[in-house]
């Protein structure tokens, strides 16, 4: 059943996904031109994304953001999310800080050489 914008089942009284924390994730990994980022990670068009703050992502969009962004994107926008799912986001953050840290350790290399 539907109430106030969000899908409730038996399974999901628990669990549900703020829209709100949603552009607040997509915010803090794209703090400048925001929508034409996630355009570029995901395929949904800008003007699409622009509309978000003002309503929900549809399900096929909401899917596609889980592709671009994974469990870090359901853990922002969860405010109580499994254990499970927080191990996994935090496993991703650690693994693209770590590409963040390599690239710019090469990047200072070149720079010294």
């Amino acid at each position: 059943m539907r109430k106030s914008g969000r899908i409730v089942g038996k399974f999901s009284r628990g669990v549900s996904c703020d829209p709100e924390r949603v552009v607040a994730f997509l915010r803090s990994r794209h703090p400048t031109k925001m929508p034409e980022a996630v355009e570029a990670d995901t395929g949904i068009a800008a003007a699409t994304v622009r509309k978000w703050p003002a309503s929900a992502p549809s399900f096929a969009a909401f899917l596609r953001l889980v592709g671009a962004y994974g469990p870090e994107l359901l853990c922002a926008c969860m405010e109580a999310p499994p254990a499970w799912l927080d191990d996994a986001a935090r496993r991703e953050r650690r693994a693209r800080v770590t590409a963040q840290i390599a690239d710019l350790s090469n990047l200072l290399e070149q720079d010294s050489a």
